[in-house]
């Protein structure tokens, strides 16, 4: 399907400016891929047409198209297990004597792709709480793509993604058979998560703050701007100055902002605020600045 030099640039300039996200010039070919069905699906003849209908009084749909296709999500339940270990072994135990059982343990998972990352949390935490009764919990998610959180609300998974992390005794436990081999997330762990669509850029302020935020696997897809935006803006959405905030392994804050210190016992990718006094860690991976452009999870 024929797209021409500029029509490349209004792609990637649409994407950069709704996501963040880096398209590099060698990318034609995967945006000729994605969106040639998003032009027949919107009855264009071509992407020449596509990218003019991305600005104007019907560009909503075209643009949102865009996003969901020319965002990757990759993703699995507990995928990249140690933080949903960390969670359970060493911050739930820190956090919740401060927060006390009178308070609701909130958690934000930022760029959720297709909800496995905030079940999986779900899971973590109602495992937890079997055996410390009496709390309450709360998980927002949230990703740019409206594809990805329609998918997410459903809960529902083929036999592969169910078992992609998720061993018999908790798939048993946490999800029930939907037909054709599926699984869908029991409701006990849906009833704790609110899905939405939201955008790391320009995020909406939510009505209750945060204890912990997950934002894994997509600062790597941003650049060193975004980047420091991005983590720039997250300390406004904690309820407190001592949030958690847990990063993809391959992430750091390092060289980008000095707003956070990593927790003496804690590995790569679990973050705090750097509080008065105290110098702000300066261990970390080297991260990236450009990759394949995905959401997280």
């Amino acid at each position: 399907m024929r797209m021409s030099k500029e029509s490349f640039r209004v792609f990637r300039d649409v994407l950069n400016r709704h996501t963040g996200n880096i398209l590099s010039d060698d990318k034609e070919y995967l945006v000729r891929s994605r969106l040639a069905p998003l032009a027949t699906q919107l009855g264009l003849p071509d992407l020449d047409a596509l990218a003019a209908r991305m600005h104007g009084p019907a560009s909503n749909e075209a643009v949102g198209g865009l996003i969901d296709r020319m965002t990757t999500h990759e993703t699995s339940f507990f995928r990249d297990v140690a933080p949903f270990e960390r969670l359970a072994s060493t911050i739930l135990p820190e956090l919740l004597p401060r927060l006390g059982m009178d308070r609701t343990l909130r958690i934000w998972s930022a760029a959720c792709s297709t909800g496995q990352e905030p079940y999986s949390l779900a899971i973590t935490l109602s495992s937890f709480f079997r055996s410390h009764p009496g709390y309450r919990y709360e998980i927002t998610a949230t990703d740019v793509s409206q594809q990805s959180i329609e998918l997410a609300k459903r809960g529902i998974y083929t036999d592969f993604e169910a078992r992609r992390g998720i061993g018999e005794t908790d798939l048993q436990r946490y999800m029930e058979p939907h037909g054709d081999g599926s699984w869908r997330v029991r409701n006990e762990i849906r009833q704790h998560i609110a899905f939405r669509t939201d955008n790391l850029l320009s995020p909406a302020v939510p009505a209750n703050r945060f204890d912990i935020i997950f934002c894994r696997n997509v600062l790597i897809y941003f650049d060193r701007d975004a980047k420091r935006q991005i983590l720039e803006r997250l300390p406004r959405y904690f309820r407190n100055n001592d949030g958690y905030l847990v990063l993809g392994a391959a992430e750091s804050t390092l060289g980008i902002t000095d707003l956070y210190q990593r927790p003496a016992g804690l590995a790569f990718g679990v973050f705090t605020l750097a509080q008065p006094g105290t110098a702000a860690s300066t261990a970390g991976p080297a991260t990236p600045s450009r990759m394949p452009l995905a959401s997280g999870g």
